[in-house]
């Protein structure tokens, strides 16, 4: 984990300190927004970040989250064609592992928070790990959430800041989500959702729901391979 101290009120300071964004942004269908947020990137931010972040929590699962993990850095998944074709940077975060406390989870959000880069122009990310034997319940996102989630949650924030698309894979990235969405809805026009069942579908957020399981992040690279051949067709007349 990062080692500087990093508070909740220090993420939350910075999440509610950026500015509106309009409500033009958030109109459309999914595909329509993130044509429009991919017409508005810099000309130079054109580079595509693809990352997975880990945390294992106290309980089970982490046998399993090691073969995740050795697949996303095997090389020889569809998974790693798309990004091959998409040039993307791939990154495999592991954050740690244990109980963390609401600052373990506040420097994992900053983290986050840096991912948007001055030539990055989409991000798409998942998360996971092992879960923890008991979590907190509480409304508060820092005491209950976990930092792999809290990274998803900065990620998004990285990616409204930059006015640039975050496509967040997976039930962690609705919850992170959600989160952002208490906090601050008009964020959530730049993030769409992927990787999760029909049933979760949710009109506060931009989700494309899939019933069949696929490896970590495959339903992400496959969403930035659409929105980039999209963003690649001549605007309608």
């Amino acid at each position: 984990m990062m080692s500087s101290k990093i508070l909740p009120a220090d993420v939350l300071s910075n999440v509610l300190g950026l500015p509106i964004v309009s409500n033009c942004t958030a109109e459309g269908s999914p595909f329509e927004r993130a044509a429009k947020l991919m017409e508005r990137r810099r000309k130079h931010a054109t580079r595509t970040r693809v990352i997975a972040y880990r945390y294992d929590g106290d309980g089970r699962g982490r046998e399993m989250c090691d073969k995740v993990q050795a697949g996303l850095t095997g090389g020889d998944l569809p998974f790693h064609d798309i990004c091959a074709k998409l040039d993307a940077d791939v990154q495999l975060i592991e954050l740690g592992a244990g109980t963390p406390t609401p600052e373990d989870n506040a420097r994992a959000a900053a983290f986050g928070m840096m991912v948007a880069e001055e030539d990055t122009g989409l991000i798409a990310v998942t998360a996971f790990g092992a879960e923890p034997s008991a979590r907190k319940s509480t409304p508060d996102f820092f005491e209950s959430t976990m930092p792999d989630t809290a990274a998803l949650f900065g990620a998004m924030v990285s990616g409204a800041r930059a006015g640039i698309p975050v496509i967040a894979e997976g039930l962690k990235a609705m919850e992170a989500a959600m989160a952002l969405y208490a906090l601050r809805p008009d964020l959530c026009a730049y993030v769409f959702i992927c990787g999760v069942p029909t049933s979760m579908n949710d009109p506060r957020f931009a989700i494309f729901a899939d019933d069949q399981a696929d490896h970590p992040l495959y339903a992400a690279a496959a969403l930035a391979t659409l929105f980039i051949e999209q963003s690649k067709k001549p605007a309608a007349s």
